[in-house]
């Protein structure tokens, strides 16, 4: 039983917002309380009544309890967060569960931003390094990989290797263009296992070597 005449707990502060869309999918979720607690739950579960695996710490300084999710959340994807068992130094309680929803952003499809050698560039060196850059986060693939003469890559890394930087596969293929000197054209595409395209940006390009 709580005391007498003391502050009602209640939250007064939720973030993600409740109803808010477009959430990062990497996000926390928070409730501040308008006085400090001694214990409280705190659950998130997706659309399907599924609960999200995560942790919850507090920081008693500012009232604030925090569920941190072990992984990305599901992309365009609605969550209820869940907070229960609040109860501050004197025995008082929420007046029952506090729960809100939020929507995750959708996913956002590789997009190559820039490459080198630049489109029509000439006189590349024979040994040149091709590189495409990318804001996505594309799986990793077979680099390098061409019908002719062979073009180091750097974005080159084993099928089963984690992504460690924004380049997707890249495909160059050469062909012919004038006797004295040869053409290339250079594809990007996401890695095996991917279903997502390389969109939103120069996905091919041509450059010719030197003469």
């Amino acid at each position: 039983m709580g005391v007498c005449g003391s502050l009602a707990l209640a939250v007064t502060a939720k973030t993600p917002a409740a109803g808010a869309t477009g959430v990062a999918r990497n996000t926390t979720v928070t409730a501040t309380f308008n006085e400090p607690v001694v214990t409280l739950a705190m659950s998130m579960t997706d659309s399907s009544g599924h609960a999200v695996v995560g942790a919850t710490s507090y920081d008693n300084a500012t009232r604030t309890a925090t569920f941190i999710p072990s992984a990305a959340l599901a992309a365009s994807a609605t969550y209820v967060a869940t907070v229960n068992g609040a109860m501050d130094a004197n025995g008082n309680a929420l007046s029952g569960p506090v729960t809100w929803s939020f929507t995750t952003a959708a996913a956002v499809a590789p997009a190559v931003v820039s490459e080198s050698p630049t489109l029509n560039a000439s006189n590349v060196p024979l040994n040149t390094t091709v590189t495409a850059t990318n804001h996505g986060n594309p799986r990793p693939g077979n680099c390098g990989q061409r019908r002719g003469r062979s073009i180091e890559t750097t974005s080159a890394k084993p099928a089963n290797a984690a992504p460690a930087s924004p380049s997707p596969s890249l495909w160059p293929v050469e062909s012919a263009c004038r006797s004295t000197r040869k053409c290339y054209s250079v594809a990007a595409r996401p890695g095996a296992g991917s279903s997502t395209p390389v969109s939103g940006g120069p996905t091919g390009s041509g450059f010719g070597g030197p003469r």
